[in-house]
């Protein structure tokens, strides 16, 4: 009986003195601008100007080491594209709207307590019905740097600027040459546990 007391204490101790938890939910919003990267030179073809997007998204972190996380999750971002017919005098264009699901998989590195570098994959899914951009479903990737600051234990806020590259692989063999990026600002609310 002793034996089981003083195992049971012990253990208390040990889980009363790790409070440190290593995992986390992160519900987030962004918004910025998107840009239309066209690879090769189209003559005559039509012109896409990107507008404003907004991002939302929930991740999962989980931390390997007291700077080194792990994170995945998913994001919904919805936009839009004026496509610019410059062949017809005068110039005409049309404003349609984008949408993707993607999945970021990447690292994150915290330093000086207060900051953070990430890099990621991302695995697109265009949901879009009438964009006017090659279909978007691909592998893609992205970085951000930014800040964060725990308000207690278990809940923090973080600010990071970003930059995501899509497309760079399209699944779609018969696809154009576009490619969208995004980058913006966004805003995020942790729960660790």
């Amino acid at each position: 009986m002793r034996i089981f007391l003083f195992a049971a204490l012990l253990l208390i101790s040990i889980s009363a003195q790790s409070q440190e938890y290593r995992r986390s939910i992160d519900i987030t919003y962004a918004f910025g601008s998107t840009a239309v990267f066209q690879k090769g030179n189209l003559i005559g073809a039509t012109g896409y100007e990107a507008k404003h997007f907004d991002t939302y998204g929930v991740s999962y972190t989980r931390s390997l080491a007291n700077t080194v996380s792990i994170y995945t999750g998913i994001s919904w971002l919805t936009g839009k594209i004026e496509n610019i017919d410059l062949s017809q005098s005068p110039r005409t264009s049309k404003v349609s709207n984008t949408s993707l699901i993607y999945i970021p998989i990447g690292v994150k590195f915290t330093f000086l307590k207060y900051f953070f570098v990430k890099g990621n994959a991302i695995l697109a899914f265009d949901t879009s019905k009438n964009s006017p951009l090659s279909n978007q479903t691909g592998i893609g990737g992205g970085m951000a740097v930014g800040a964060q600051y725990m308000v207690n234990s278990r809940l923090g806020i973080h600010f990071c600027p970003y930059f995501n590259q899509h497309g760079i692989i399209l699944f779609n063999r018969g696809a154009q040459h576009e490619r969208l990026m995004e980058n913006g600002f966004q805003f995020g609310i942790n729960y660790r546990f």
